[in-house]
Parts: C-alpha cells; structure tokens; sequence
C-alpha cells in the first residue's frame, strides 16, 4: 500500500496537471507520479516553454489547493475509459488507458483534468501540503516540470536549505557522463560507446557461460526464433519513439534461450550481481523500477523460453538508475586509471592486466588535480597515481571513488583489486 509521503506527492503532480491545463488549455498530458524526493509530470506544450511559466503554473497550484477541488475517482472498462480521454483531448493518456489488462481502470478527475491513474488519492486538493515547482527540463518531445512536496512548510523549507537533490537521476545523463553510449538520431536509435561495449559484453559473457554450461548451441537468426536446446541473441527494430532513452529505444539487442534449467534462479543471481533491487515478477514476467518509480518489463520465463535480460539496452539503463551510475566493480569497464606522472607505469600496468584488472594509463601533460577530477567524474572505481617518488618505494598514491587518497604498497593493492574483481556479492 501506498505510504502518505508518497500519495501527497502523487496528488501533487495531478495538480500541477490540473493547473498546466487551465493555465494552458491544449497540453498533452505525456505522464506523471511521485519519486523519492518529491513529483513531476511531462507535457507537451504547443510552444516553447520559458522559465516564467513556472512561476504561473505554481500560483494556479496554490489556487486549485485552497479552493479545495473535489478530487473524483471514475471507475471504467479500459475502452471506456480510453474513449472518455480521447473526448477530453488526451490521446497519449488514452492509449495507455486501452492497453490496460484489468478489468476496470481508475480515472481522476480535478476540475477539466482527467488522467488514468493506478494511485489511491484524497478527497480533495487541500490533501496537498507545501510544495513548490523547482525546475523544468526537456525529455525527448516532452517538457518534464520537477516539483517537491512535504506535509508542513517547515519541512519543505528544511528539504530545499539542505539543498536536495530533486531531480530523478537519469540514465542518459549518466551514460553521458560515463562515456558508456550516446543517441545515433533522434529517432530512438542509440550508440554502445567503447566502455558500454565492454559493459554489455561483460554481461552477456554471463549468459552465455551459463548457456554453455548448460550445453545450450547458439544460434543466429534475424529475429528471436524458440528452437529446443539453443540460445541466441537479436537485434530487433521496433517501433517505439524513444521518448525514454535507453529504456524505449527503437531498436535493441535482446537475449533468448530455449531450454535453459532453472532460468528464474538464474535471472535473480543477474539481479542480485547487477544490484538490481527494486523489481517485481508477475507470472514469470519481471517488472523493473527506474528511479521515477515506474516499472519497466524485463527478463522474462514462459513456456520454456526464456530472456534473462530483455532487451538488453532497457536492462543496462535501469541498472545504472538503481546503482546511481556506481557499476559493480567486476563489470566496471574501467576498473583503474593510472596516472603516470614520470613515465614508469608500464610494469604496473602489466601487472595489473595479468590479474585481469581493466585499466588505462592517463600520460597526459595536464594538472594532477583536473585528471584525478575527470576519472572521477566518470565514477572509475579506482583512480592511481605513480611519480618518482612511487616508483622509489615501490608504492602508489590511490582514491577509491567516494573515498580519501591513501598510499600503500604495490603488492597489497594488487592484491586487494584481485580479490575484489573475483567477489560477486
């Protein structure tokens, strides 16, 4: 059952939609809901938004908030709920309206807005305590605006002094900033960088270790073809708008197997390994939450065929928002960068690379502190700097990321990263 917190922030962003549409009669209503720190919903104006509007937007809020609107609960089979949308102007709202399996769905409506949603809501708008309208940013066609909303202005006031983080973390931001892939086109196609290559082959290794343990043969075949005792992995071209990123994309890799023994148990060892947390499985089909709170289809079991990961980019991108971009050290594609200050890291280098650690070596002429920056910006687990004085002692200066510089002997540290690369836990 949905906690208060989170059904006050919920009733947040069907104001803000509610106040978007009388303030700005015509919006496409693309989504919205609660997150971890407060709400948001995505629209689709017929301009360009400013950033003035905001202020607009959030004095029309406060207006449906004192006013007390009724908030009305409407019960209806999925077609007839998809049908009193369209007639309100909400195509895309409609459409997911009619893709619902249930028997009935749930309609709101506050004012002239109406939207499909699965939530519990109160009475009226006065439910919503203090809230504010923080931002606003661009996601794909749509205009996403970020708000947060606490029961008592003095926790709002409180959240915003200690200056939290509102914004959802985003998996395209983060594969931007790990240089892990990029979008080819505006169409929904997108692009494995180096890094996210080896990523995503780290993690296939995975799967098809297990197949072949399993004396699964592979296969090829230009789309997923269910044959007894194989396993094989397609890309497919589908027809979604990419509006998501990565985890919409239009075309996307996606495993399959036929045959394989025990795939349930197999595809939670991938969770638990990949730190997936949030997730859920309805009839063999696993339902993955991004950190907006909403869930994605995944790995999925039926009738003998299996997917352990789904389609592939959908996967990555939702493991980078539940790890906040950290990859499990064993799948990082850069475990170490070596910055070589002097010229004498090629023994350490190799050494590293004979214990299977993947490592670069950063000679650049630059400043110690901007190199250090960049490597953890890009969240490398482990950043090493060697000088004259390190080759002296047979020791390097090293910063694990989110923790303080340390020296310590050669030996111990390759030790330590040789140990860790093997722990899967």
């Amino acid at each position: 059952m949905q906690n208060e917190s989170y059904r006050l922030k919920n009733s947040g962003a069907q104001v803000l939609a509610a106040a978007v549409l009388d303030v700005f009669p015509g919006t496409l209503l693309v989504d919205g809901r609660a997150t971890k720190p407060g709400f948001y919903y995505d629209f689709i104006f017929q301009f360009p938004f400013k950033e003035e509007f905001l202020v607009l937007i959030e004095e029309k809020m406060r207006k449906i908030v004192k006013e007390k609107r009724e908030i009305k609960k409407l019960e209806m089979v999925p077609l007839s709920g998809s049908g009193y949308l369209k007639h309100k102007g909400q195509p895309l709202r409609a459409a997911v309206a009619e893709r619902s399996d249930e028997t009935l769905i749930s309609l709101i409506q506050i004012g002239e807005h109406v939207d499909f949603q699965e939530f519990d809501f109160p009475e009226d708008t006065s439910f919503i305590g203090a809230f504010k309208l923080l931002q606003h940013e661009g996601v794909g066609a749509a205009t996403r605006i970020l708000g947060a909303a606490y029961a008592t202005k003095e926790e709002l006031k409180a959240a915003l002094k200690q200056n939290m983080t509102f914004a959802p973390l985003d998996h395209k931001k983060l594969g931007e900033e790990l240089k892990l892939f990029s979008p080819v086109d505006d169409q929904g196609h997108w692009m494995w960088l180096p890094k996210g290559e080896t990523l995503r082959q780290m993690l296939l290794n995975l799967w098809k270790e297990e197949c072949a343990k399993q004396n699964l043969q592979f296969i090829s075949a230009p789309f997923p073809k269910p044959m007894p005792g194989t396993a094989q992995l397609c890309y497919i071209h589908g027809d979604s708008d990419g509006g998501e990123g990565m985890l919409n994309s239009r075309g996307y890799f996606i495993d399959q197997a036929t045959g394989l023994k025990e795939p349930l148990q197999f595809i939670l060892k991938l969770f638990k390994l990949c730190g997936i947390k949030k997730y859920r499985s309805v009839r063999g089909h696993f339902l993955i939450e991004d950190d907006l709170g909403r869930e994605w289809p995944g790995p999925y079991v039926e009738k003998g065929v299996c997917s352990v990961f789904g389609p592939m980019e959908r996967f990555v991108a939702l493991m980078l928002e539940q790890n906040e971009g950290n990859i499990p050290f064993f799948l990082a594609p850069e475990q170490v960068r070596v910055i070589d200050l002097c010229g004498g890291s090629d023994d350490f280098i190799c050494r590293l690379r004979t214990i299977g650690i993947r490592a670069t070596v950063d000679t650049r002429d630059a400043q110690l502190k901007m190199r250090v920056r960049e490597a953890l910006l890009e969240r490398i687990p482990y950043v090493v700097v060697i000088g004259a004085k390190e080759l002296k002692t047979s020791s390097v200066a090293v910063r694990a990321y989110s923790a303080e510089e340390q020296t310590m002997p050669i030996d111990k540290l390759l030790d330590g990263l040789k140990l860790e690369n093997q722990q899967r836990d």
